[in-house]
């Protein structure tokens, strides 16, 4: 690549076309100024990689103005829809893939669909906010990875994706380790929150996880004739990586029940115990409660009534009184 090749927000984007590369044969790629995309597309020479900025006002007609792009094509890039697919239109592969958004804080990453457009001399991605696998594949290419084909660089968008997935169920399942130390320690869970934040959380991966892995499955079961059984291969390695992926997300929500109903058998044991204590506690003021009771009786014949060491009497009796409440609670195991 080129040193003097410059970052994506050098690149003037005035038709929403944040970065133009035109790949070699040989894989290398060669950045492209200037409004030259219609002639890059139906250039012959080894093939491209355009980003679009769906926000940028001309966007839309830039898009629009490729007289050689199917209008199915063209709608499917310029689609506000959330449902991630993957369709083919005679050679045209296209789609709607789930990433991260590039500027969400790590710990509640948003979600931000990106479009693709794809054939075997071009890639077309389109975004309406930043995704981190494309973000982080282009910072590559800038570093001077190559790819030799459309398809290898569409395979490192994804396996970046799932790489991405990959830290953030390492980071949840770091969470659920540190619960289930506090539980084994019987100092319960941090919180319920907590535990239904991570819950959730791992919903969104699972959701965002499950329709990719069914994508290449279906890349692989109906490909174009450009794609290469060496292709077929490299899709299957990610198919087989989502499916790890989604077989240990399930995993962790497993975990996530468990320690749910293990939370609420703690907290049941817990309130327990506390009703146990407050039973032995009125099962043993019961006696005495009675006795001062029978004492504030007014009438004739009380005993202590005239007695000066009455009241330690009365106390005497009150405490002996629990002598046998505590024999009968002893047996019980109660105490």
């Amino acid at each position: 690549m080129s040193e003097s090749t410059p970052h994506s927000d050098s690149v003037t984007a005035s038709d929403g076309i944040t970065w133009l590369y035109r790949f070699s044969d040989a894989g290398l790629p060669e950045i492209i100024q200037g409004p030259v995309l219609n002639q890059a597309l139906e250039s012959k020479e080894g093939w491209i990689w355009v980003n679009i900025n769906l926000t940028a006002q001309q966007s839309f007609s830039t898009l629009s103005g490729l007289s050689h792009l199917p209008p199915v094509v063209k709608d499917m890039l310029t689609s506000d829809d959330d449902r991630q697919r993957i369709e083919r239109h005679g050679e045209y592969l296209t789609g709607i893939i789930a990433d991260y958004d590039l500027y969400s804080p790590a710990d509640t990453k948003r979600v931000a669909q990106w479009q693709f457009v794809m054939t075997r001399n071009m890639l077309i991605t389109a975004q309406w906010r930043s995704g981190m696998a494309i973000d982080m594949v282009h910072k590559n290419l800038q570093q001077g990875q190559s790819f030799d084909d459309v398809l290898s660089l569409f395979s490192s968008i994804i396996h970046q994706l799932v790489t991405q997935t990959r830290i953030l169920a390492h980071e949840l399942s770091l969470t659920l380790d540190e619960m289930e130390v506090r539980f084994l320690e019987n100092r319960g869970i941090a919180s319920p929150q907590t535990l239904g934040a991570a819950r959730h959380r791992l919903v969104q991966l699972q959701r965002q996880s499950f329709p990719i892995r069914a994508l290449m499955v279906h890349l692989i079961s109906d490909p174009p004739d450009w794609i290469t059984n060496e292709d077929v291969d490299d899709c299957e390695k990610i198919a087989a990586r989502l499916e790890s992926l989604v077989d240990d997300l399930q995993f962790m929500r497993d975990r996530c029940a468990d320690l749910n109903e293990d939370f609420h058998v703690w907290e049941a044991d817990r309130t327990n115990k506390r009703l146990t204590v407050l039973s032995v506690v009125s099962s043993l003021l019961l006696p005495p409660t009675l006795i001062t009771g029978l004492f504030g009786m007014n009438v004739e014949g009380m005993p202590f009534h005239d007695d000066p060491y009455g009241f330690l009497g009365a106390i005497s009796v009150l405490l002996l009184s629990t002598v046998p409440m505590l024999v009968v609670l002893r047996r019980l195991k109660l105490i």
